[in-house]
């Protein structure tokens, strides 16, 4: 699919569907959107497009899996994708705001909807918020760098904050 804006008044009013499955689709997705996202085969995504009288509703799905750096130690992440969604996006509410980089703008006395944006922002959404390479992931040592999955580091047991070191020589008494 290589156009990014279409013409909401070239759908017809039953609505139109529109399939993601190509590499090469998620590959654009991801390299607009500065993504450090993997895409496996095998990813797919539907959306469909209805014209409405005040606006757009969107319906489709995502599914697949991703690949990512873990965010505690950077090896890669897997994430299993199964996102659903519905939306609309409202004519004078995107006039009001007209960023420039949403899904719809009015260009030309009509308007238009980048149908790439909708699957980028979908995808986005459907991620975690940090992608982990497993559940006990212990990440990278704070001193050196080692990633801690794979054994103790080489600079030895971090004493704590250096900064606090006053504290450690304080005496508690009990009564």
């Amino acid at each position: 699919m290589h156009y990014r804006w279409l013409p909401i008044s070239d759908i017809p009013v039953q609505g139109r569907e529109f399939y993601f499955t190509g590499e090469q689709e998620w590959l654009a997705i991801c390299a607009e959107n500065n993504l450090d996202y993997e895409i496996s085969q095998g990813m797919t995504a539907e959306l469909g497009v209805f014209p409405q009288k005040h606006g757009v509703y969107l319906k489709g799905s995502i599914k697949g899996r991703v690949n990512s750096p873990c965010c505690r130690c950077l090896e890669p992440g897997v994430v299993n994708i199964d996102h659903q969604f519905e939306l609309f996006e409202d004519f004078e509410e995107t006039q009001a705001e007209q960023t420039g980089a949403g899904i719809l703008k009015f260009e030309n006395s009509q308007w238009m909807i980048n149908i790439r944006q909708v699957i980028s922002e979908q995808l986005q959404l459907a991620m975690p918020d940090k992608i982990l390479c497993g559940s006990e992931c212990l990440g990278l040592c704070p001193v050196c760098g080692e990633n801690m999955n794979k054994g103790l580091c080489r600079c030895g047991s971090v004493s704590g904050d250096p900064r606090l070191a006053v504290f450690r020589q304080l005496k508690i008494k009990n009564k």
